[in-house]
């Protein structure tokens, strides 16, 4: 998308369930710094989330995800 971005940092934690023997569900907190709108940046993450090969392993695993987007 040509998004220039001036700095990006992402915090993950991840819940081992011990039940199932490996992660059950995951929150992100990516900080962004980018002159781009909202709009934007939202849908550069929507095509992320879509072409990423761990979120697509995390997806079929049931992994539950959440995210968060902090400028």
């Amino acid at each position: 998308m040509r998004i220039q971005l001036e700095d990006l940092d992402v915090k993950i934690e991840a819940v081992k369930s011990e039940e199932i023997g490996t992660i059950s569900s995951a929150s992100l907190d990516i900080m962004v710094k980018t002159s781009a709108s909202d709009d934007r940046l939202e849908r550069l993450h929507q095509l992320t989330l879509r072409n990423c090969p761990v979120g697509k392993l995390f997806e079929k695993a049931g992994v539950k995800t959440e995210y968060r987007i902090h400028r």
